[in-house]
């Protein structure tokens, strides 16, 4: 099993349940899933300073967790499926 967690850098309790199900699920594998839109409030293209945030998000949670940046409509569709 696979646990997908949406993130948003403006959503600010995301680092801190990522955190938590990393503790207490220590043998499942976590996927943080992103897009450029939901993060730069503009087009789905890359921004240096958002880039820039998700290499700090990622640094500050355990290694376990992987972070995957798709193109907006993947997000989107997993919302709505």
């Amino acid at each position: 099993m696979v646990l997908l967690v949406l993130l948003a850098l403006w959503s600010l309790s995301t680092p801190g349940i990522t955190c938590n199900l990393v503790k207490f699920m220590p043998r499942k594998s976590i996927d943080a899933i992103t897009s450029w839109h939901p993060n730069t409030g503009r087009e789905d293209i890359q921004s240096g300073e958002v880039l820039g945030e998700f290499r700090s998000w990622k640094r500050s949670l355990s290694k376990k967790v992987s972070m995957l940046t798709v193109p907006d409509s993947v997000p989107s569709e997993t919302l709505t499926n």
